[in-house]
């Protein structure tokens, strides 16, 4: 997919026009100038008549590049080199014509290869109007294809069920469901996951294809055909069970959970590719399951070996089915075997020999010795005989998969791969999965691009990242976002829990524009974190400005966990007095960043009052008594007010 940059930059006419304008008559000049005052309202009404009234920031864009068509060709024709003007009913002509040709071939799901198709077309020329530098470009030699007429679900549906293939596979399943699945609940359960994958495949934009179908079921098939021996890792009950499993998340991919998982990072892949190629991960479950091993689809292939603790069921995937919010057993393997994908590649590129595995957790609460354990290991395997946890500077264990943006994309590729785009200049690069912010200085913001992960610094850029990518059938993509921000601040009730919140990783399913738009959100926290329209309980989307805040962590609530940490390693030890003066100043600039903020507008209110009780809830733990906190609240406010002045 294109840098929403590049795409939004339309050929620019202005010279080219101004130099043709010396061949026209001074009537013929005075024409286009007409032309050019009535053009604003030429434009409103062309554009709202073939694209619509929505404000969308990727719409605007598109708008943009067709207003550019518009006033380009009614030059072209009304300078025509050979000196024959045109008159007003003409150019009237002209502009119904590119309207009609707008609003029956003008692609949302390839807008820049339209658009440029319609150019050449409108002007008569096979060359004049150059593609963006870094947009997809068509091949010269493959003619635009008339746009199709969208099938409804329940053509699609009928063509899944007529579908020889998928008939047969569909078949032959049930009949080995029947044959193995001895609890009559789960049978039946197991059948309207087949018949809802069939509807959700046919109702999906871009919806599966028949042979999607076809596939997932012959991986499910094989899992449950699977044989016992002595090199199986799994027991029958066990694949049966992840059979049923992936048939269910395969038909419904937002039920899927981390659970009390630090995987939210791979879950969201997870969900992904369910959504969008469930074959694959049936595949990789199946595979896992009865060789203990999984081989990537990426070029050259990564064989994955699992380690047979990891392969059973801990803690929550002992539960079937599982509760909401709680991790299935199928998840279990699916997120092991995606965070292994990437130690794996770093082996592979010259670093160190690291596993992530998956152990029985043990109970105890969050101030018990030793505090409870969810059994995640980050293993270093340089000795192969005698693995060590890897541990923080500080000798805390990593007990968490310690995956960055780059690292769960590039995993959920190896899974299932994007497309392949082709820019103008002949690179072909991975279209984008994930979005990230990042400030505008980046040094690893455009390079990174390229990779599958699209960085944002601005809410209109997040919009029309979103915006494109739902239009070209790219969605759900992953979103790194603060749990300290809000919806996910309630959902997570850290506030209740004395906490302020980490990174996270959401998935966006849907977008829609309006005033305001909006999102539907798939939690990993369980349907009752889900901000989806389609969640079961009702209309649940969010407005996208609440998301896109939450992308980004409180300054200074990050400043202030910061400060604690250090204050709870012993580093202010004997120092009090300074520790007060660190939260004094800390609270002083964070009041001045929110007047410079409420100065030019860009102050979010709910990070401010976020911060504000944050604040006021520390102060009033500190040891000995809530005085001390008093003491630095009041001495703070003189302070500002003092430096603030009258």
């Amino acid at each position: 997919m294109p840098d929403e940059k590049e795409v939004s930059e339309a050929p620019d006419r202005s010279k080219e026009s101004s130099a043709k304008s010396e061949v026209l008559s001074p009537e013929e000049n005075q024409q286009v100038q007409e032309e050019a005052t009535d053009n604003s309202s030429d434009r409103k009404k062309f554009l709202e008549g073939s694209l619509g009234k929505g404000r969308s920031p990727s719409t605007e864009v598109l708008k943009d590049m067709v207003v550019s068509i518009l006033d380009g060709a009614k030059q072209l024709v009304g300078n025509n080199p050979d000196g024959a003007g045109t008159d007003k009913a003409d150019t009237s002509s002209i502009d119904s014509d590119i309207a009609g040709l707008a609003k029956n071939e003008l692609s949302l799901a390839h807008p820049v290869d339209s658009i440029i198709e319609l150019y050449h077309r409108i002007a008569g020329d096979s060359s004049t109007a150059p593609a963006p530098a870094d947009t997809p470009t068509a091949p010269a030699d493959k003619p635009a294809e008339a746009a199709k007429p969208e099938e409804k679900p329940e053509e699609l549906l009928a063509k899944i069920k007529e579908d020889p293939q998928t008939k047969a596979e569909h078949e032959r399943l049930e009949k080995i469901a029947d044959e193995k699945i001895k609890n009559p609940e789960e049978l039946k359960r197991f059948k309207e996951d087949m018949e809802a994958l069939e509807k959700r495949a046919s109702e999906q934009k871009p919806p599966l294809s028949p042979e999607e179908l076809t596939n997932t079921y012959k991986e499910i098939s094989k899992l449950m055909e699977a044989k016992d021996s002595a090199d199986s890792p799994l027991k029958e009950a066990d694949r049966l069970r992840l059979a049923e499993q992936v048939m269910h998340q395969a038909a419904h991919p937002t039920d899927i959970s981390q659970g009390g998982y630090n995987t939210c990072n791979v879950t969201v892949g997870e969900v992904r590719t369910y959504t969008k190629n469930p074959s694959e991960a049936a595949r990789l479950v199946t595979e896992v399951a009865t060789t203990g091993k999984y081989h990537t689809t990426g070029k050259p292939s990564l064989e994955i070996t699992i380690d047979r603790d990891s392969l059973l069921p801990h803690g929550e995937s002992k539960v079937h089915p599982p509760g909401d919010n709680e991790r299935s057993y199928a998840s279990q393997i699916f997120d092991v075997t995606a965070v292994n994908i990437h130690y794996a590649r770093e082996h592979a590129r010259g670093g160190p020999d690291i596993r992530y595995e998956q152990h029985e957790p043990k109970p105890g609460g969050p101030n018990d010795k030793p505090p409870a354990d969810n059994g995640e290991r980050l293993m270093n395997y340089a000795d192969k005989n005698k693995p060590v946890e890897m541990t923080y500077p500080d000798g805390t264990p990593k007990r968490s998969p310690g995956l960055k943006a780059f690292d769960y994309v590039e995993s959920a590729k190896e899974i299932s791969p994007e497309p392949k785009v082709k820019l103008a200049d002949g690179r072909e690069v991975e279209a984008p999965i994930g979005i990230q912010r990042y400030p505008a200085d980046s040094p690893e913001k455009d390079p990174k691009n390229l990779a599958g992960v699209v960085f944002i610094d601005n809410e209109a850029d997040f919009e029309k990242t979103i915006a494109l990518m739902k239009a070209e059938g790219r969605l759900p993509v992953m979103v790194g976002v603060h749990t300290g921000r809000e919806p996910f601040r309630s959902d997570s009730g850290e506030h209740q829990a004395g906490e302020r919140g980490g990174a996270h990783v959401v998935l966006v399913t849907d977008y829609e524009p309006g005033n305001p738009p909006k999102v539907s959100v798939d939690n990993q926290w369980g349907n009752s974190a889900d901000h989806r329209k389609d969640h079961r309980d009702g209309d649940k989307s969010i407005p996208l400005h609440d998301l896109f805040m939450a992308t980004k962590e409180s300054p200074s609530m990050k400043e202030l966990t910061a400060l604690e940490k250090q204050h709870d390693r012993g580093d202010f030890k004997g120092k009090e007095e300074e520790y007060n003066k660190q939260l004094e100043k800390l609270y002083v600039d964070s009041i001045k960043r929110w007047d410079k903020e409420k100065a030019d507008g860009t102050l979010d209110k709910n990070e401010q009052t976020m911060a504000v009780q944050e604040f006021q809830d520390y102060l009033k733990s500190l040891q000995p008594s809530p005085q001390r906190g008093r003491e630095i609240l009041k001495h703070a406010i003189e302070t500002y007010k003092k430096e603030k002045g009258p």
